[in-house]
């Protein structure tokens, strides 16, 4: 097992390799410094092999100020008043109530799928703890002739096309789809011990990697400052564009190095505009009751009603008189009054207008929502708002790297879904034949003690992340005896040979005494 490990990026993928490196070495007994014994290896060589007291370090870096990365939420503080009649006689004038909604807007990932049975029973396990449920509200697709399928197996409508086909959608308990990374930090945290720790370093962005002469990693951010660590292997858990350039930055020729065998350097992700609504009065539309995937426009790919998600909205009520003297002071759950939705713009439509400032793509994004929702429903703009009714919170969001192109890999090595590109969302799910092991062999390069992990080694999605790191783990977790060394004496020509199987990276973890007497 390596010393310490740093890894780039806190998303999903990232957070399953921690908790499954450090369940694996918490779980080991090998944590605790061993002899194994001396045995022959012919007539004239002894040897005597030992594992190290080495406690391992995982270090996370992460440039935002929260952990996630595209599983995002938005919270939005929806604070809506409206004037009731007093029914306190002794009142002369009418009371204010006061709603504040607190409304949680997954704009990246919406949902996600499971193929793979160790996926999917994390997935169980999350299921039993409370953390993620079946999402069994209606998605639908909408296509140009003005024909609505259902694209799930709950749904009122009567075109389900082959029922049994469509996959099982999960989501958040509550708070939104960056509930589940947070609880998976919070295991992390609680596997934490003397001999495995994992500490996070927020709005730290790397720059490059520079190597030391003892084989190790230093890493520099942005600021040009220097993180006090030194590291044995690097982890990056971020879009290929961004790891790139950090190797571009780095020492050894590192780019060039890793890029032989992982083409690294074609590989590209597709960017997406999110767009971010919250009305103070739910629309009059009956189409859309949860989401749709929308074959029917040029420029949104997918439209989700927030509110039917159900546990990602809170409301709390006061009363107070128009003076502003609290009258009830008392706060309590009520049914939702506003109505919170987010739109996904194409992947080629996103290309096109990636630099557009936000103000321009709320704008387009905003009147297309409206468009679709009137051509679905015959209604014009001003009757799908009805009376009182506006947009009381409007954002755009950029993903400039969402989803993986659908040309990254070569014919022999295809495992990106070759859904049409142009109707690509980050919600699908991953391919059912995940192969994580054969894929991930590609972004591992042991000799200078870097990998990659992400979606976009994977099939995508969720599931690809999450596989990805948990490969990664049990991979380094199965090297563990590249750390332990073995003292071979020669009867015949009196030397002692100190041997390992990656000397270069773990020579500096020898005990010096040791070290001395190897020739």
């Amino acid at each position: 097992m390596y010393q310490r490990i740093a890894v780039i990026g806190s998303g999903i993928s990232s957070l399953s390799f921690m908790k499954r490196l450090l369940k694996i070495c918490s779980e080991s007994s090998t944590n605790k410094q061993q002899h194994i014994g001396e045995f022959m290896i012919n007539n004239n060589t002894t040897a005597s092999s030992l594992i190290l007291d080495t406690p391992l370090q995982i270090t996370c870096f992460e440039k935002a100020k929260g952990i996630g990365g595209r599983m995002a939420t938005r919270r939005v503080q929806n604070n809506l008043k409206s004037n009731i009649e007093s029914t306190n006689t002794t009142l002369n004038e009418g009371l204010i109530e006061e709603k504040e909604e607190t409304h949680f807007l997954d704009h990246g990932a919406q949902y996600f799928t499971c193929q793979n049975p160790t996926f999917q029973n994390e997935v169980n396990q999350w299921i039993k703890n409370g953390i993620v449920k079946e999402w069994k509200d209606e998605v639908i697709a909408l296509y140009e002739n003005g024909e609505i399928k259902v694209k799930s197996k709950y749904g009122s409508l009567q075109q389900v096309e082959l029922e049994n086909n469509f996959p099982e959608r999960f989501i958040s308990v509550k708070n939104g789809m960056n509930f589940i990374c947070k609880q998976v930090k919070q295991e992390i945290e609680k596997i934490n011990s003397q001999f495995c720790n994992v500490k996070f370093e927020m709005e730290k962005r790397v720059k490059s990697l520079q190597k030391e002469k003892n084989g190790q990693w230093r890493i520099q951010f942005d600021n040009l400052e220097y993180y006090n660590d030194l590291f044995d292997f690097v982890i990056f858990s971020c879009p290929p564009e961004q790891t790139v350039e950090i190797l571009q930055n780095s020492s050894n020729n590192l780019l060039e190095t890793f890029n032989l065998k992982s083409k690294i350097k074609e590989i590209k992700m597709a960017p997406c505009w999110a767009l971010l609504l919250v009305f103070n009065k739910p629309l009059k539309q009956s189409t859309i009751k949860a989401a749709a995937f929308t074959n029917n426009s040029k420029i949104i790919s997918w439209i989700a009603n927030q509110n039917a998600k159900a546990t990602s909205v809170q409301n709390v009520t006061k009363l107070t008189e128009n003076n502003g003297d609290n009258i009830s002071g008392n706060k309590k759950t009520q049914q939702l009054v506003g109505q919170s939705w987010v739109i996904h713009a194409s992947a080629e439509w996103s290309t096109e207008n990636l630099e557009k400032s936000p103000k321009e793509i709320q704008e387009i994004l905003y009147n297309e929502f409206l468009t679709i929702l009137s051509t679905i429903e015959k209604k014009s703009k001003e009757e799908l708002l009805g009376n009182e009714n506006y947009c009381s919170y409007i954002q755009a969001h950029r993903w400039r790297y969402a989803i993986p192109k659908q040309n990254n890999f070569s014919k022999d090595n295809d495992i990106i879904n070759k859904k049409d590109i142009k109707k690509e969302t980050i919600t699908s799910s991953v391919n059912e034949n995940n192969n994580s092991s054969n894929n991930m062999e590609l972004f591992i390069n042991f000799e200078e003690g870097i990998g990659c992990i992400g979606d976009w080694t994977q099939q995508g999605r969720v599931e690809g992340a999450f596989m990805s790191g948990y490969y990664l783990a049990n991979k380094l977790s199965s090297l563990y005896p590249a750390i332990c060394f073995t003292l071979k004496r020669n009867k015949q020509n009196r030397k002692t040979e100190l041997t390992s199987t990656a000397i270069p990276l773990f020579k500096h973890l020898i005990p010096s005494d040791l070290r001395s007497k190897a020739q």
